[in-house]
């Protein structure tokens, strides 16, 4: 899939229930563009969420999410108002004022900056910028479907060979250097990799 078609469709998968839980605040009184937005955030970010519970949980797969992700949406369709609840003491309309324009021209021109800035992928590529650390731990979790990294392969080197492989560091927390940002951490389980950080940190 194109890579900026899988960004449309986390959007927007995003976006809808977010819609449907912002529609449940009837004072809320942004216009359409802060509707829009504010439901984007709530939608990531209870879309983040429940997939890091299962990733907690070590069951996190792309269609165990889309599944519970359908689930809850059909359940907030299902339980939203089909008419919108009266707002009290609604102001009078008034006519769009230049600083609302303003504004609407400043996120379009912040908007391509921003995508230019924060979507090249050299910090998630090279070195061990916290950009990274999260998208390789994403990868990880991905593959795995858990916060929890076992390395079969790595569990069957000889303490010898990875002695030799894997530098050692002067760290209480680690005993040696695995990856950037993610080190091995316990002799006593040699396939056992832990990232710097996990999610939420």
């Amino acid at each position: 899939m194109p890579s900026s078609l899988a960004l449309l469709l986390i959007f927007t998968a995003a976006t809808l229930p977010g819609w449907l839980i912002v529609r449940r605040f009837p004072n809320f009184d942004g216009d359409l563009l802060e509707q829009l937005m504010a439901s984007l955030i709530v939608g990531i970010t209870l879309g983040g969420t429940l997939a890091l519970l299962l990733a907690q949980f070590g069951i996190f797969s792309l269609p165990m999410l889309t599944i519970l992700w359908l689930l809850l949406t059909a359940a907030l369709w299902l339980t939203t108002p089909r008419t919108p609840h009266p707002t009290p003491h609604t102001p009078p309309p008034n006519p769009q004022s230049p600083i609302s324009n303003l504004q609407h021209l400043i996120l379009l021109l912040w908007f391509p900056l921003a995508l230019y800035l924060f979507l090249r992928p050299h910090e998630f590529i090279l070195g061990a910028a916290d950009a990274g650390v999260y998208i390789n731990l994403g990868a990880e979790i991905a593959q795995n479907g858990g916060l929890i990294i076992e390395d079969d392969f790595l569990a069957a080197l000889p303490e010898s060979l990875q002695t030799a492989v894997f530098r050692p560091i002067n760290n209480a927390a680690a005993t040696a250097y695995y990856l950037p940002a993610f080190y091995l951490t316990d002799p006593n389980q040699p396939g056992h990799i832990t990232p710097q950080f996990y999610p939420t940190h």
